[in-house]
């Protein structure tokens, strides 16, 4: 399991690193980007899948999965809505 995590943060850390470098090509970028991208939309399916089959055992613990997976969701927007103001701060200071 901790290998599976390790994995996905390295997806993840390095796509979205090297993505964002505009010293790389763009036939390098664009593929890691739509790779984070998808390995973040895999998990949010994963935890509104489990909240659907945990449905019939308890709603409780479907809602939490829901709720997880919701918060993922949020968080994503978090992170990028701040990276992009700080970019667009940035950009706007060297004009």
């Amino acid at each position: 399991m901790e290998l599976i995590v390790a994995f996905i943060e390295i997806i993840l850390d390095g796509g979205i690193t090297v993505g964002t470098n505009k010293k790389r090509s763009k036939w390098i970028r664009y593929p890691l980007l739509l790779l984070a991208g998808a390995v973040y939309l895999g998990i949010i399916a994963f935890f509104v899948l489990v909240g659907f089959l945990v449905l019939a055992d308890g709603l409780w613990r479907a809602i939490f999965m829901w709720v997880f997976g919701l918060a993922f969701i949020i968080g994503t927007i978090w992170s990028f809505r701040t990276k992009y103001k700080a970019y667009k701060k940035k950009k706007n200071k060297l004009q």
